[in-house]
């Protein structure tokens, strides 16, 4: 049993002023209009990263009925939860965050009311507004962390949150089964709650140790009846969350995410692990420089260089042990952190992801409940009450609410959230491709080039050689554009985007012949790629070398690509060409009612880039003339504005 906070006698509730009794009763409150504060006005900000391919690109969340979202991924719920918001607004990201915002609410006022009721075993607490106090604090300071920002104001990882907030919830509801005079009902939704969350993320597996454990240390006075169905609804908490995540997890969809396709060894990511763990510590002291991909990091195949992270850990995880059995309530804070790290941090690999803030969410609470105990009860042996524990978590609350911001604002743009990134993690590859993109799209080619080229110099790929020799080509380098789109292909002949920009090449500097003769050779080695088809139809249509015109063979590609998408809605691209093949076969007026449609839509859709290759496209078959490719115009940029456009229009 731990030992009272406070060694004098507490003060009644009843003596203290009316607005601290309001806050003892109703602290959850507080952590709860912080969270608001530090995050709503992040609503507008742009989608970035993982968000792009999980939410705008990733088909099964765009509809609710064929329910795709219940069976492309281990976590049906936060993929539904996506759908749903598809449902409401599209590709408008505003309303994920608000949902994310309101998750992270919630897990606050979750917290505090955890956190208050296990100070109530025993005499852990005596005071009701000491235990507010220090409930208070741990809510407060855990709310405003800024590393939440990975799993709040980065909308695609509600997976961390919600699995979060489900355990939260079981753990809540266990707590009140213990006092209710009818504990079935809240038996029951614990069960159900640790169901939900095996089914929003697979870290939740460790929820029915997190009971069990706790039961251990917060176990109520009772009779030897009461006990025994305690442990026997625990038992069945586990086998219900252990059947579930037997099935749900078994299931193919998500086994990418285990990464032992990556070459790392489980015992190579374990000894890499316990540097990351100290890291982990470290940031939740003194949460600077973060970042939200640590590609970087480097895989440990060696032990001896990470002895000093794996004497630190192991020393912490042995003086937890002790702690839970010589004092349990303690020692289960430190075995929330371990507990919860455990599924990503021992040995299952994780493909290319060896540090991530988000999963520092859950565990933080346990190391923000340690070290509010300890301050408190420091506090107290030097005559300090809850008031004086109330004004020391609201300073450091304010300091990490401060940060919190500042990293909020980060987030602001996909292109300020990379330029900070890399800022901070120079030598991560994946965050230079990330930030190239980024400014391809808003037409600072130059430094795009130039960002690949540090990504190739940290990490030889071939679809940076590709994207930089699209990039040179634009720019009129067409010696470097020639180099890079050669390296790519003989790196990866199979390489898709190498062989249409290599063609796309050919085509902006007048050699209709060698752009055909590259576009066949590309979709005779890769027949059903249908973007090598559609860029074989393009030639065939827009070649300015009336030798290399075909309209009918044009056609049949075009038609081709787009039944190579297998029944899918056509992409812009898709049609685009579909009008260009028509024109070139003599259809100029079909040419013409399509391409104006679409030019609609693209307007609608505020796709600027096909706006302005769209203009003059449709004069062109207005004035029953084909179209004829210009060159020195980047496809591949409208094509990534088209994806953005297609996934909102929807």
């Amino acid at each position: 049993m731990l030992p009272p906070a406070t060694s004098h006698s507490p003060l009644p509730l009843t003596k203290v002023p009316a607005w601290t009794r309001a806050l003892a009763r109703h602290g959850w409150l507080v952590p709860v209009v912080l969270v608001l504060a530090l995050w709503l006005f992040t609503l507008p900000f742009e989608f970035a990263f993982d968000d792009e391919n999980d939410i705008i690109f990733a088909d099964a969340v765009h509809h609710l009925i064929p329910a795709d979202w219940a069976v492309a991924t281990r976590r049906p719920l936060v993929t539904l939860s996506f759908a749903l918001n598809w449902a409401w607004t599209g590709a408008e990201p505003w309303s994920y965050r608000l949902v994310n915002i309101a998750i992270h609410a919630a897990n606050a006022a979750l917290l505090w009311s955890v956190i208050r009721e296990a100070l109530k075993r025993q005499g852990s607490e005596k005071s009701p507004l000491g235990r507010s106090a220090i409930a208070l604090a741990c809510a407060a300071i855990w709310a405003a962390h800024p590393l939440h920002t990975s799993a709040v104001t980065y909308a695609v990882h509600r997976y961390e949150s919600l699995a979060a907030g489900f355990m939260l919830a079981t753990l809540s509801a266990w707590q009140r089964s213990s006092t209710s005079a009818r504990p079935t009902k809240w038996y029951a939704l614990a069960v159900l709650a640790a169901c939900a969350a095996i089914v929003s993320k697979e870290v939740a597996i460790v929820t029915p140790v997190l009971i069990a454990t706790y039961e251990f240390a917060f176990s109520p006075p009772g009779d030897a009846r009461s006990k025994r169905r305690r442990y026997a609804w625990a038992a069945g908490l586990a086998a219900a969350a252990f059947g579930l995540a037997a099935v749900v997890y078994s299931r193919g969809p998500g086994s990418a995410s285990q990464g032992t396709q990556t070459g790392i060894s489980r015992l190579d990511y374990l000894n890499s692990e316990w540097e990351v763990i100290v890291y982990y510590l470290r940031l939740a002291v003194a949460p600077l420089r973060l970042s939200v991909d640590y590609f970087d990091w480097p895989v440990a195949p060696r032990f001896a260089p990470q002895i000093p992270f794996a004497l630190v850990v192991i020393a912490l995880v042995a003086t937890t042990a002790w702690a839970f059995f010589k004092a349990p309530r303690a020692g289960w804070a430190g075995l929330v952190f371990f507990a919860v790290l455990a599924p990503t941090s021992t040995l299952i690999p994780l493909a290319h992801e060896l540090v991530a803030e988000r999963r520092m969410y859950l565990p933080l609470a346990g190391l923000v409940a340690l070290a509010v105990v300890a301050a408190a009860r420091a506090l107290a042996r030097l005559g300090g009450g809850p008031r004086t524990t109330f004004a020391l978590a609201a300073a450091v609350t304010l300091a990490l609410g401060a940060l919190t911001v500042k990293r909020n604002v980060d987030f602001t743009t996909a292109e300020s959230l990379f330029r900070h990134d890399v800022s901070v993690r120079p030598g991560n590859s994946r965050l230079h491709r990330n930030l190239a993109a980024r400014l391809l799209l808003a037409g600072n080619k130059a430094e795009a080039f130039s960002h690949y080229e540090r990504s190739l110099a940290l990490e030889p790929l071939a679809d940076v050689h590709s994207n930089m020799g699209a990039i040179a080509a634009e720019l009129g380098w067409d010696a470097l554009a020639r180099s890079h789109l050669s390296l790519a292909i003989a790196q990866h002949p199979r390489d898709i985007a190498a062989r249409v920009n290599e063609v796309t090449f050919l085509l902006s500097i007048g050699q209709d012949a060698a752009a055909l003769a590259s576009a066949e050779r590309a979709t005779a080695a890769m027949p059903t790629s249908g973007d090598l088809s559609e860029r074989l139809a393009w030639v065939l249509a827009t070649a300015r070398d009336p030798a290399v015109v075909d309209g009918r063979r044009a056609l049949g590609e075009a038609q081709h690509a787009i039944a190579l998408d297998a029944g899918k809605k056509p992409g812009i691209s898709r049609a685009v060409t579909l009008a260009a093949a028509l024109a070139a076969a003599g259809n100029t007026q079909d040419a013409l009612g399509l391409a104006s449609m679409v030019l609609a839509q693209a307007r609608g859709g505020q796709a600027v880039a096909w706006v302005e290759m769209l203009t003059p496209q449709v004069a062109a078959y207005a004035a029953g003339e084909r179209w004829v490719d210009s060159g020195r115009r980047h496809r591949e940029r409208a094509d990534t504005d088209a994806r953005g456009w297609g996934a909102r229009a929807r």
